[in-house]
């Protein structure tokens, strides 16, 4: 089915386009100046990583996203030095990590904890002996003191009594929340999170975010998570960058970047989150209005910067009071209300443009996307 679309888009708000470059009020804590990461086997070369540029501040929950090979585990391993950078520099509170001799690196590694996709237990160890290997690696021998802070951690993750409990045991959000505890045995100050949730069912994917979020609440850590899923990104984090091919295809607030995306490959990653029109309705829109009884179909969409709230009634009154409703997928991030809302109007051949243009401070895109008789709209 062919539909005739003709789309009003209005400007960016001023300063709307600039909210990506606003910086948090904490201090900064890691900074990435051109980082670039190549492989080389043999004769070939793979620029994993392209000039990265960015900054992380203290407490907060910085996503990293893009599709499959786009350099996400690359980038976040240089954080940690799993990876060396190539080119560029990577600074943890203004140090050079990649200046740091062996004794130093320890020492940095001790202050980053890293949770992973599979969790990385050992199966022959117990919840406790697993959680004691990182004090363990740090020359800690005293045992009460070892087997306190498991316990400590074990509450905080929800898996108090789990202690002596065998991994094979325990289900993949438990084993998951094991993870999360030793990660934290030696206090560290960054978290790092590789795909935690990716190997997770939907419903314990929920209560591993939200422990993470309490976590960076309640210790003041700084987390990186990286992720192939903008569901997690919309959830958890406060700002987000995108990779594609290696490189910084975009940066920003969860919020804006979601509400405007303005890079391709931030529009496919959003596309599965999109709503779609009902079956029922589509098929009924056509490409011209049958008489002047038939009602156009607008399609009215919200990124965030309009308002902090809907405006339904200015909305209605505006565009002439005989407002309809047919499908609405309008929700809220980090206080900004986003989505969209399908609607339906009387057609009147010279005024529906006119009337259109009356809502431009209110919505950030309209489509007309059809028309159809009322009995279907």
């Amino acid at each position: 089915m062919n539909i005739a679309v003709a789309p009003y888009r209005k400007a960016a708000p001023s300063g709307a386009a600039d909210s990506q470059k606003t910086s948090p009020t904490n201090p900064l804590h890691l900074r990435l100046e051109g980082v670039g990461k190549t492989y080389v086997s043999g004769q070939r070369r793979v620029e994993a990583l392209k000039d990265i540029n960015l900054d992380i501040y203290q407490g907060e929950i910085f996503g990293i996203i893009g599709r499959s090979g786009a350099g996400k585990s690359s980038l976040i391993r240089t954080l940690n030095r799993l990876e060396d950078v190539t080119t560029g520099k990577v600074l943890i509170n203004d140090v050079d990590i990649q200046s740091l001799d062996t004794n130093g690196l320890v020492k940095l590694r001790r202050r980053i904890g890293m949770i992973f996709q599979h969790f990385n237990l050992l199966s022959s160890a117990t919840v406790f002996e697993n959680l004691a290997l990182p004090l363990k690696a740090a020359g800690i021998r005293d045992k009460q003191r070892i087997r306190q802070r498991a316990q400590e951690l074990l509450r905080l993750v929800g898996l108090e009594g789990k202690e002596d409990v065998y991994p094979s045991r325990l289900s993949g959000g438990q084993k998951q929340r094991v993870g999360i505890a030793r990660a934290l045995m030696l206090d560290p100050e960054i978290l790092l999170c590789d795909e935690a949730t990716s190997a997770l069912d939907p419903e314990t994917t929920q209560s591993i975010l939200s422990l993470i979020k309490e976590i960076n609440k309640t210790l003041k850590l700084t987390v990186v998570l990286i992720t192939h899923e903008m569901s997690v990104i919309s959830q958890i984090c406060d700002r987000v960058a995108v990779l594609e091919d290696g490189a910084l295809a975009e940066l920003g607030p969860v919020w804006r970047v979601f509400g405007r995306p303005e890079h391709e490959a931030t529009q496919a990653l959003l596309a599965p989150l999109k709503p779609k029109i009902s079956d029922d309705i589509a098929q009924a829109i056509s490409a011209t209005p049958a008489d002047n009884t038939s009602r156009a179909i607008v399609k009215f969409f919200f990124d965030g910067t309009a308002a902090t709230y809907l405006p339904l009634g200015i909305l209605s009154q505006r565009l002439g009071g005989d407002l309809r409703l047919l499908q609405s997928g309008i929700g809220r991030l980090q206080g900004h209300p986003q989505g969209e809302l399908l609607v339906s109007l009387p057609y009147q051949q010279h005024e529906l443009a006119q009337r259109l243009e009356t809502i431009n401070d209110l919505v950030s895109t309209v489509e007309v996307l059809g028309y159809a008789v009322p009995a279907n709209a």
